[in-house]
């Protein structure tokens, strides 16, 4: 059996005061070095904002008045409990916190040890679809997120009858890289390339290191794996991205003890 070597596009963390931060582990990237041969390439990094913007300084010193806080990534979900520690002596209690994906809930339980989220899946439209946000006319929301990316959150909710805020904590950057690390990625030649997001795909498939026809890609969603199906290039589609399932997809060995 041909031996199985994984690319993850995990992206870097910086801070816009240029304090160094500890890079947050990753427990998808740290289970599967247990089990396969892993690269993590970076096509993207993130610019952390040590505080909010001060037009949105009010959101984080309002934030008690919310209906729904709704945090759309563990970057976000990080920068939230740093602005509350920030502006707040005491947390408020019961903030009714919302998140995108077990990993953004996990980030969050500093805060608080009940919040919703989507069980079927982490996307807007599984965050979308559950009940609580079906009737919202009249109700403050709160996005926390970083700069760009999707707006079917804000657009779908508004339309609902909702006033929405947003809070952005940081903003992504493209990495450029050496010849060096390209001729890293060319050797490497994986079998597999794991993309969480489509910036993250789309910023791969530029790459003409990456041998596309020999890899297959793991993406959590059909939207994010449209550029793919227009190249004809193989992938599946998950939308469990927890360490475990990951393994399991990828037929690897659970590491001894998990």
């Amino acid at each position: 059996m041909q031996p199985k070597r994984i690319l993850l596009s995990r992206p870097l963390v910086e801070r816009d005061d240029g304090q160094r931060i500890q890079q947050p582990e990753d427990p998808l990237l740290t289970s599967l070095q247990h089990s396969a041969d892993v690269m993590n390439f970076p096509m993207q990094s993130l610019l952390l904002y040590s505080a909010p913007l001060p037009a949105q300084r009010k959101f984080i010193t309002d934030i008690h008045c919310y209906d729904n806080i709704i945090v759309t990534s563990k970057a976000a979900a990080r920068q939230l409990v740093d602005y509350l520690d920030q502006y707040w002596p005491q947390v408020p209690v019961g903030l009714p916190l919302m998140a995108l994906g077990s990993g953004t809930a996990e980030a969050l339980r500093t805060l608080s040890q009940r919040i919703l989220l989507p069980q079927a899946g982490h996307s807007s439209e599984h965050l979308l679809a559950l009940a609580t946000l079906q009737n919202v006319t009249h109700r403050r929301i709160l996005l926390v997120k970083g700069q760009g990316g999707r707006t079917t959150l804000a657009e779908t909710l508004m339309a609902r009858g909702a006033k929405v805020d947003t809070l952005l904590c940081y903003e992504r950057r493209s990495l450029e890289h050496s010849a060096n690390e390209l001729e890293q990625l060319t050797r490497f030649a994986p079998t597999h390339v794991v993309a969480l997001s489509l910036e993250t795909l789309q910023a791969l498939l530029q790459l003409k290191q990456l041998k596309l026809t020999q890899a297959l890609f793991l993406v959590p969603s059909e939207r994010v794996a449209e550029p793919l199906r227009d190249a004809h290039v193989k992938y599946k589609v998950t939308d469990d991205l927890r360490p475990a399932n990951m393994i399991k997809l990828l037929g690897l060995e659970p590491a001894a003890g998990t």
